[in-house]
């Protein structure tokens, strides 16, 4: 009897474990997939800003 309640325990414990590396897992990629859409939003802006800078010259 004693032998299955620490069996059950641990399989507990290893579910909880598994659960948190989920957790964890999906946390950084989310945070991935953001960081991603960030650059992209800062290579968007660096290009607008060429393209400004460009005209300036030109209009010069």
């Amino acid at each position: 009897m004693q032998q299955t309640q620490v069996q059950e325990e641990r399989s507990r414990q290893n579910e909880l474990k598994l659960m948190r590396a989920e957790d964890e897992m999906t946390r950084q990629l989310y945070l991935k997939i953001l960081l991603d859409s960030e650059e992209k939003d800062i290579e968007k802006q660096r290009q607008k800003w060429k393209k400004q800078e460009i005209i300036r010259i030109r209009e010069e």
